[in-house]
Order: structure tokens, then C-alpha cells, then sequence
């Protein structure tokens, strides 16, 4: 404070002793009343926003679930589609030759219409299978990682593949017999 405010202050304190006594108190009451308003906005202002990121945290939450969802529902989907053609590919070559219905086929029924759509993972992973067809044994190995609800698709594949030549050759026969014994077990 400066010597002249000091002076003033002392002046006004001794000429008028109640009412200045009177206006400090009132400047202090004024004081702690504008903080205490300050602080209850403050920690209303803050309550708020706890309630408001608590609310969008378990929007997020909520999205993160639906989204792992569909992302294992995805997952179920790559893993069943894969295993179609593991397994379709392995009755294909079981006579020793894929011909080109049966390979037509695969794609038309198993990846539909969509199946130039699909990501490039899994056509590379249908397509080594192609390269490298699997054995009976190996084509269930993808299979054990489908639900077994929906084992009675791979019968249907069997079938239709077997079919899908127009020649059902005793191999296919074979393999149709080894899929109905592994389905059970």
C-alpha cells in the first residue's frame, strides 16, 4: 500500500471509528460471500462435469462392447467361412483333381456373391488352401473352430460339392462316411 493510502485509511479509521468499522465489515462480508458463491459454483460446475464425463464414459463403454461384438461376430464369420472352404476343398481334391466345377462352385455357394468382396486376408487365406489343399484331418482342424451348431453346413458342403462334378467317386464317398463318424465323436 502506498504512504497515502495508509494515511487515508488511518484518517477515515480515527475520524469515523463505527462507520468505518462498519464498511471494512461489510467489504469482508461481501468478500467471503462472493467466494463462498464462486466456490459453490465452482463445485456445482464441477459436479457437472464429473456427471456429464461419467455419462460419456459408459456411452464409450457401451460402444466399445457393441463394437467387440460385432467384431467377434466377424471373427465367428471369417472362422465358419474358412473352414467352408478347408473343408470343401479338401472333398474336392480327396479324388486327386479339383475340376473347375467344383471350384466355381466353392466360390458361387460358400463366399456368394460377395466373395470378390471379401478382405484380402481371407482370400489369402482360402487361397493357400488352394495351393496347398488339406487332408481330411487338417480340414477339421478349422472346423473344431466353428460353434457346433453350425456343423450340419459342412454336410451340405460335402454333399454338394461330391455333387458338383456330376460324378460322385468312391473318395468323396469315403470322405462323406469320415466327416458323419468325426461329427459325432
Amino acid at each position: 500500500m502506498g504512504i497515502f493510502k495508509v494515511l487515508g485509511e488511518v484518517a477515515l479509521a480515527v475520524a469515523f471509528p463505527v462507520p468505518y468499522a462498519t464498511a471494512k465489515g461489510a467489504q469482508y462480508v461481501y468478500n467471503k460471500s462472493k467466494e463462498k458463491t464462486y466456490n459453490q459454483a465452482y463445485q456445482k460446475g464441477k459436479a457437472e462435469a464429473t456427471a456429464e464425463y461419467a455419462k460419456s464414459t459408459e456411452s464409450l463403454e457401451e460402444k466399445l462392447k457393441a463394437a467387440a461384438a460385432r467384431f467377434n461376430e466377424y471373427k465367428y464369420y471369417e472362422e465358419f467361412l474358412v473352414a467352408s472352404f478347408a473343408v470343401a476343398i479338401s472333398v474336392a481334391y480327396c479324388d486327386g483333381e479339383l475340376s473347375s466345377e467344383e471350384s466355381e462352385d466353392m466360390k458361387e455357394f460358400i463366399g456368394g456373391i460377395a466373395y470378390n468382396k471379401l478382405p484380402q486376408v481371407i482370400k489369402d487365406e482360402i487361397q493357400k488352401l488352394f495351393i496347398n489343399p488339406p487332408s481330411f484331418n487338417d480340414a477339421m482342424e478349422f472346423v473344431k473352430k466353428v460353434d457346433r451348431s453350425k456343423w450340419d453346413l459342412f454336410e451340405e458342403i460335402i454333399a454338394m460339392i461330391t455333387l458338383s462334378d456330376g460324378v460322385e467317386r468312391k473318395e468323396e464317398r469315403a470322405y462323406m462316411e469320415a466327416w458323419k463318424r468325426y461329427k459325432v465323436v
